[in-house]
């Protein structure tokens, strides 16, 4: 079970606890209590962890690597993506030194196996929260790019959102569609430009709500001050959909521009281009992501090719162009 979030005091510590057993989450939080002044959040799976860790900074992260959703390893990895200055401790039933070193290769601070020592436990929670970094929180506005499945705003915008992000923006990346196989690419992704990641899982997320009530409480929550679409000039109708899906969603979102779609028309007449060179590597990288899955819409030669041509009507390199639709 998570128990509903709280923020720490100002002097309390903040601890995340992803356990999917009850009794281990438990004596790991008695532990944690009785040793801090500390409030402890807890989640049972890996997909509830990702949410918490993209949510707020934490002090320290306690990871079980056999989750079910997400598994441990990946959310080791995201944690370390989204919060480079958080520790994270594993933990596992496991005792094989190949799963452990996979565990430190993630970015794991440290790995203990069940049934865990809580003296050592506690020391080790001591040392690593002396030593954390505090969270350099993003400044200006906050940039939110929706696509109707995964790789779309990678191809589409990857560059001008690597660009945000190294102006300390804070950047949202919305997936509508794609299975749950996509999700770890799609986390991946975002985590190479230290952006965030929301991944609608139908089977999880939608119950009665549309696709616009879902967005409508995520730009509540997020106030966005920009937000790129899919253009109006989509041949394939999931992805118009979710223009104005979004459109609908974000009717008060002052800025809004549309970027070009593996499968939009000869029709799309952007008015804005950005010149991306010096964040085409990134782009790149954001885009290799999904290279394991051999995806039609993402391809590293494809996105290198469209900058260049874009790039012929402005005197740059490597552009990006956009549809401004408000603002």
């Amino acid at each position: 079970m998570t128990e509903p979030f709280q923020d720490s005091a100002e002097n309390e510590h903040g601890f995340l606890v992803v356990e999917d057993s009850i009794d281990e989450a438990l004596l790991i939080k008695s532990a944690l209590s009785g040793a801090f002044p500390t409030t402890v959040t807890m989640a049972h799976d890996g997909d509830q962890g990702l949410a918490l860790l993209q949510r707020r900074h934490w002090d320290i992260a306690i990871v079980d690597l056999n989750l079910p959703g997400i598994d441990g390893i990946e959310l080791t990895r995201a944690a370390k993506t989204f919060r480079p200055g958080m520790p994270v401790v594993a933990v596992t039933g496991y005792t094989s030194k190949l799963y452990m070193d996979e565990a430190y290769r993630a970015g794991a601070d440290y790995v203990m196996t069940k049934p865990l020592g809580l003296e050592e436990f506690l020391d080790k929670i001591r040392e690593l929260v002396d030593i954390a970094e505090p969270e350099r929180p993003p400044s200006g506005p906050t940039v939110v790019a929706v696509g109707a499945r995964p790789g779309d705003v990678e191809m589409g915008c990857g560059g001008i959102l690597a660009k945000h992000a190294e102006q300390g923006h804070r950047v949202v990346m919305v997936v509508l569609g794609g299975s749950a196989n996509m999700r770890p690419a799609a986390t991946s992704a975002a985590g190479v430009i230290g952006a965030r990641v929301l991944f609608r899982r139908r089977d999880q997320d939608s119950g009665s709500r549309s696709d616009a009530e879902w967005l409508r409480e995520q730009f509540e929550e997020l106030e966005p001050m920009i937000l790129y679409v899919p253009s109006e000039r989509e041949i394939e109708l999931d992805r118009k959909e979710a223009l104005f899906t979004t459109l609908d969603a974000g009717s008060s979102v002052p800025r809004v521009l549309a970027y070009q779609g593996p499968s939009t028309t000869p029709e799309f007449h952007p008015s804005v281009f950005v010149d991306v060179g010096p964040f085409m590597g990134r782009k790149l990288r954001l885009v290799d992501e999904y290279a394991y899955l051999n995806l039609p819409n993402t391809a590293k030669v494809v996105a290198e090719a469209t900058a260049r041509y874009w790039g012929r009507f402005t005197g740059a390199q490597e552009v990006e162009p956009l549809e401004l639709l408000r603002g």
